[in-house]
């Protein structure tokens, strides 16, 4: 709950701030009035890494268990060449399952082979991507309400 609280500040935070909603889909409340979305972070993916099979098993086994409605990726996902293969790995469990998803970028996404302008085209085309890259006329990338 601390962390949908968290999350519904942060939009409107950004609504009063920008002043521009922008959306690929529109999201519905179910009829008992839930909608859950599962945070992701700091996962530092890195394609072929032991550690990062078990983040894959690891974030299985919470969109299993919790079958949100949307998951937010809120930076530092995939800091590792290749980035492009690593953004297909990290959201293939969301591609399987059919779950729109949506990310901000960290300190540490750009520190490789893309340059943080390059992130947004990389991953747009993947499945079920709400992510946009924001307004031009607010500084930095990813700064979005969906």
């Amino acid at each position: 709950m601390k962390i949908i609280n968290l999350l519904v500040v942060l939009i409107l935070i950004q609504i009063w701030n920008v002043g521009v909603v922008n959306a690929k889909e529109k999201f519905k409340f179910h009829k008992d009035g839930s909608f859950k979305i599962v945070q992701f972070t700091d996962i530092h993916y890195k394609v072929n890494s032991p550690r990062c099979k078990k983040v894959i098993e690891m974030m299985n086994s919470v969109l299993d268990e919790e079958k949100p409605d949307l998951v937010v990726f809120t930076g530092d996902l995939v800091t590792y060449e290749p980035l492009a293969e690593g953004w297909k790995q990290i959201t293939a469990p969301l591609v399987k399952r059919e779950i729109p998803w949506a990310v901000t970028l960290g300190n540490h996404d750009d520190e490789s082979d893309i340059k943080r302008e390059e992130i947004f085209p990389l991953i747009q085309d993947i499945p079920y991507n709400v992510s946009i890259e924001g307004d031009k006329n607010v500084h930095g990338y990813g700064n979005y309400v969906i």
